[in-house]
């Protein structure tokens, strides 16, 4: 029962470097006008990889911790990949539907755009904090302590903890 454990753990670690990578690596995008065709689709190829590989990470940490019986953690992990689902399926089209009809002088289209990149940046900084929170409450789930030797007494006693 431990190989569960050590996946979910691994994609805890994965799951929180990917966003914050795609934090990090989506604010300077801003500076981009938007306007060139390459531009938006650079922003869009940028979003489309991270939902696909945030919801693949989420899902593999969510089935772990179902099996190592880390109930919030899990469910926690499956918010994560519903929402990366649920933003693949609107935000990404919406950035295709923009990128067909826009131009360098269409204002309104590139403020759209522009607007969408914002929102899913800013959505993954709240699910950065969500990740981060159930972690803060799961972690007497993840942290697991023992006295040496067993069946020690109080004076005696040495306690090792595990992170798995």
């Amino acid at each position: 029962m431990m190989l569960p454990k050590i996946i979910s753990l691994i994609s805890i670690v994965l799951l929180f470097g990917w966003m914050l990578y795609f934090f990090l690596g989506g604010l300077p995008l801003l500076i981009v006008k938007h306007d060139d065709a390459s531009d938006s689709r650079l922003v869009r190829g940028f979003f489309h990889i991270h939902y696909l590989v945030l919801m693949s990470i989420a899902s593999i940490g969510a089935l772990s911790s179902a099996f190592a019986d880390r109930r919030l953690l899990a469910a926690s992990f499956g918010c994560i990949a519903l929402f990366g689902f649920a933003a693949r399926r609107t935000i990404v089209p919406r950035m295709d539907r923009l990128r067909s009809t826009m131009s360098a002088t269409d204002v309104l289209a590139i403020r759209s755009f522009r607007r969408l990149h914002v929102i899913g940046i800013a959505f993954n900084f709240v699910l950065l904090g969500g990740l981060l929170a159930a972690l803060s409450a799961s972690s007497a789930q993840m942290v697991s302590c023992s006295d040496l030797p067993p069946g020690c007494r109080e004076g005696e006693c040495r306690v090792q903890c595990s992170l798995l």
